[in-house]
């Protein structure tokens, strides 16, 4: 579980560092749909 949130974390200050403002919000719910299920 930990490892899964810690994974989860560097994923989406991937996203965010990758997207500054050029549509980050859509990409960072993308990435939390995708995560949720």
């Amino acid at each position: 579980m930990t490892a899964q949130i810690s994974a989860y974390g560097r994923l989406v200050a991937d996203v965010q560092s990758r997207t500054t403002s050029n549509g980050g919000n859509m990409a960072l719910f993308v990435t939390i749909k995708f995560f949720m299920g």
